[in-house]
């Protein structure tokens, strides 16, 4: 994903175009959580941060 990101950002890096990078984190940084990092945490997480993110997008492309 990292090479997909940095050379799709070079390639639209022309002046004619416009990017917006937007991630979505579904975990904290170990050490700032109090709980056990685990993958079913961030499955449990995910659905709850994409309403947020479909909402903040959806608007992002409304004002373009």
């Amino acid at each position: 994903m990292t090479s997909l990101i940095k050379y799709g950002s070079v390639a639209a890096s022309r002046p004619i175009v416009e990017v917006l990078g937007i991630a979505c984190i579904t975990n904290m940084a170990r050490g700032i959580q109090k709980v056990k990092h685990s993958h079913e945490r961030v499955e449990e997480t995910a659905p709850k941060a994409s309403k947020d993110l479909c909402n903040m997008v959806a608007g992002i492309i409304e004002n373009l």
